[in-house]
């Protein structure tokens, strides 16, 4: 079939990811859109979280030099709004246990993370998670804390553009 005008738009595999490559978290990455892929798409990445998982499988917390909306959406076409399990979620030092569908927005520079699934009722259902950075552009800067109360959880892995450290 010849090509039509739309179909540089339509995205079935995301070519590896240096933010998460596979292996690097206990989940399935399904896709991530970016402007390297579709010219002037907004940053989206959306991953399937199917079980828990352990601290040390889980990044330390971090910031951005942009705004980010984050989606933790449970699976039960019969229970929407409940996520089937439970993730960990920190605003700086606060820690939120989300066990309803959500989103989130962080505003730009907040610290945020660790997060991670504690808990998924039914492997079979899992929770899907979205990030989504209203934006196409690629300069981010990953700002990563080193304070003591995280140093039981990962560093982040080399990737495109500058790790900078919190403290």
């Amino acid at each position: 079939m010849a090509a039509r005008e739309f179909d540089k738009y339509f995205v079935y595999e995301s070519p590896a990811n240096a933010f998460h490559p596979p292996g690097s978290f206990p989940g399935t990455e399904m896709f991530v859109m970016n402007s390297h892929m579709v010219s002037g798409a907004p940053r989206l990445m959306c991953a399937w979280f199917a079980g828990p998982w352990t601290v040390e499988e889980t990044y330390k917390p971090h910031a951005h030099n942009h705004d980010e909306v984050l989606m933790f959406i449970g699976s039960d076409y019969e229970k929407p709004r409940e996520l089937g399990g439970e993730v960990e979620f920190w605003f700086k030092d606060e820690l939120y246990s989300i066990t309803r569908s959500c989103s989130i927005y962080v505003p730009k520079g907040v610290q945020h993370a660790p997060m991670r699934p504690t808990r998924v009722d039914d492997p079979g259902k899992p929770i899907l998670f979205v990030g989504f950075v209203p934006s196409e552009a690629q300069d981010d800067l990953n700002y990563y804390s080193r304070a003591p109360q995280w140093s039981r959880y990962k560093d982040p892995l080399p990737m495109e553009g500058p790790v900078l450290w919190l403290d």
